[in-house]
């Protein structure tokens, strides 16, 4: 036990000398450094696409922005939507919504001056697993004037709506819609 020495406090702190010198630091520094801390040699790029280029790392993000852009143009282009569709030149479009334990469905019809036409619409509400709950049939006349065809299924878990709409000529489109709730 005799061993043991006595130690000092750690309350008692020595003073710290910090010797700091930033022209030793900037001669130490990279050449790039040392000629921006000058102010020589730092003439800033004239014009917007001239920035934009200037650094590697400038031209890799201008490249993907560039290229993000052209896909979602590609994409938006070449995926034709389901929900639409022509019939006899007239494009027609399917919306359906679901409110308060009621799935609301319309059928638009646009404004065509020189279309006119008899029509029947099948519409049919789907499940999950695509099982049919219901279906409403509809029919009229196509005049040139835009046209909305709406009905309403009960809520039953329906995710989505399909119509077969068919012109008395023959003449038959498909369209499809999720509900969204």
């Amino acid at each position: 036990m005799d061993e043991f020495k006595e130690v000092e406090s750690s309350t008692s702190q020595p003073d710290l000398v910090f010797h700091y010198n930033r022209e030793e630091r900037i001669k130490r520094a990279p050449r790039i450094v040392q000629e921006f801390h000058a102010g020589t040699n730092f003439n800033p790029p004239k014009g917007i696409f001239r920035r934009l280029v200037y650094t590697r790392s400038s031209r890799l993000m201008l490249f993907t922005i560039v290229l993000l852009c052209a896909a979602t143009f590609i994409i938006n282009f070449l995926t034709k939507s389901q929900n639409s569709g022509t019939l006899l030149t007239v494009p027609v479009t399917l919306n359906a919504f679901s409110f308060e334990d009621q799935v609301y469905v319309s059928i638009k019809a646009k404004e065509k001056q020189d279309a006119a036409f008899a029509w029947n619409a099948v519409i049919t509400a789907y499940t999950n697993n695509r099982t049919v709950t219901d279906t409403v049939e509809k029919s009229g006349i196509y005049d040139g004037k835009e046209l909305v065809i709406t009905t309403t299924f009960p809520d039953y878990d329906i995710l989505s709506i399909s119509a077969e709409i068919r012109a008395k000529s023959g003449e038959t489109i498909v369209v499809s819609a999720d509900v969204s709730h």
